[in-house]
């Protein structure tokens, strides 16, 4: 039950409960009163005085002084209100008592009897008889009491129970949300949040559990963040390192003359440019990451016919890997995306030259396909390299990722070009995905857009 429901029914029964209450004590004090008001007996006396007069002479009953013995006999002197009347009209009365003429006024009135004769004249008359009975009174205004105090007393239990019932669900989820909030605070990331109720708290503990496991989920990533941060600056300072301690040594060598011929000089000066050229490519490979890592890369997409890409690609990359045999399957026709080609160039570029690196056969092969699905663009390059370990193939896409960080700067770059490429893709609005099994070579497979 929700909080809005929980606090309409409890004003509901607050009001409704002591209601109940107060009709039961009313019906039973009623009875009570009931019960004593038919207690009080007239005397024989006085009703065989009152019999054989409105028998035998009811006109004595128009008179004062015959209504004084009546009240004289009733046992009640004193405390009763009698009263003649004569065809529907009071022709006498007595009034010893302060209950009025047709009911208590400051008292109680018990029993009401009335008898009904005809005077000699055979006009009807009636003679009623009310006794004042202060006991009767007195209990009354007791009775009063008890009511009062039980309406009291079933407002306040009523009012405490539910106030406590209602108070109760809403502090102890705000207690659960206390604790978790300071768990939190504290950096314990590890306490589930749990919340059995079906009010409002629970969807708010929900979103505090989505928040703590989010967190918690955002911090590892740091962590992790930060330790491949620190291995790519390990890697990165001893990929630096090295072509810059080669053209150290070749410069060495031509100032200290050790390159005495035009030979050997041109053979270091050839050396010396290609580990320049390494260099080169290893911080243009860091910009380009920061800056897509930063949004700050500018995309010119253009309808792009990804057949006669693809193709003119891949009769570039042959003259750049002459060792490795790369395939092209024609599409058949054109087929168009929304594509940066530039970009895309790059991409196609890293997923080939990590099939070369990483080969490991004397006869590398690639080979590159195209697929339509439905208002996508699939490309599929698939290698016949060693493949991918089970264990690494789920992290081949993450900054600073190596797959074997042991291996030396000579057969593996910065980990940092499939995170490029997938980057590039995301980008594009596609998405980017690898298959793979030991010895049966490694498939990269992403999507574009036909309609971006």
């Amino acid at each position: 039950m929700n909080i809005q429901k929980r606090l309409r029914h409890s004003y509901i029964l607050m009001l409704l409960i002591p209601i109940v209450l107060l009709i039961i004590s009313g019906g039973l004090i009623r009875h009570y009163y009931s019960e004593n008001e038919s207690g009080a007996v007239l005397p024989q006396d006085f009703l065989t005085l009152l019999y054989s007069t409105m028998a035998n002479d009811p006109d004595k009953l128009e008179k004062m002084d015959f209504l004084r013995k009546l009240d004289n006999l009733s046992g009640f002197k004193g405390k009763t209100n009698i009263y003649v009347e004569k065809a529907n009209r009071t022709v006498m009365s007595l009034e010893n008592s302060p209950i009025g003429r047709h009911g208590p006024g400051n008292g109680k009135y018990s029993p009401v009897s009335r008898w009904e004769f005809y005077f000699s004249d055979n006009s009807a008359g009636s003679i009623t008889i009310n006794i004042f009975d202060a006991d009767l009174m007195k209990g009354f205004f007791i009775s009063g009491g008890v009511t009062l105090m039980i309406a009291i007393f079933a407002l306040i239990l009523t009012n405490g129970l539910l106030s406590w019932f209602v108070a109760r669900s809403i502090i102890n989820p705000l207690k659960i949300l206390e604790k978790s909030a300071l768990n939190i605070k504290n950096e314990d990331l590890d306490t589930p949040i749990i919340y059995k109720g079906k009010d409002e708290f629970l969807d708010v503990c929900n979103a505090f559990e989505e928040m703590r496991i989010r967190l918690k989920k955002s911090l590892l990533e740091q962590l992790k963040y930060e330790e491949n941060r620190k291995e790519l600056l390990s890697n990165i300072s001893h990929d630096l390192k090295t072509p810059i301690t080669a053209i150290k040594g070749y410069v060495e060598g031509i100032r200290d003359g050790i390159a005495d011929s035009p030979e050997k000089i041109e053979k270091y000066m050839d050396t010396i440019y290609t580990k320049a050229v390494l260099m080169n490519d290893l911080i243009d490979r860091l910009f380009l990451f920061s800056k897509l890592d930063l949004g700050r890369i500018q995309f010119n997409f253009q309808r792009t016919d990804m057949n006669s890409f693809l193709h003119d690609t891949c009769e570039e990359l042959r003259f750049d890997y002459p060792g490795m045999n790369i395939k092209f399957h024609d599409f058949g026709s054109p087929l168009y995306a929304q594509a940066d080609s530039i970009h895309l160039h790059r991409v196609v570029t890293n997923l080939i030259d990590n099939s070369w690196k990483y080969s490991g056969r004397e006869k590398p092969e690639v080979t590159v396909s195209l697929k339509k699905l439905k208002d996508l663009v699939e490309i599929r390059i698939h290698d016949n390299g060693k493949g991918i370990s089970e264990e690494s193939l789920p992290h081949i896409f993450e900054r600073f990722y190596r797959s074997d960080p042991a291996r030396s700067s000579q057969s593996e770059g910065s980990g940092l070009g499939l995170s490029i490429s997938s980057q590039i893709i995301k980008a594009h609005g596609g998405m980017m995905e690898a298959e793979s099994s030991p010895e049966s070579g490694t498939t990269i497979k992403f999507t574009l857009s036909m309609n971006k």
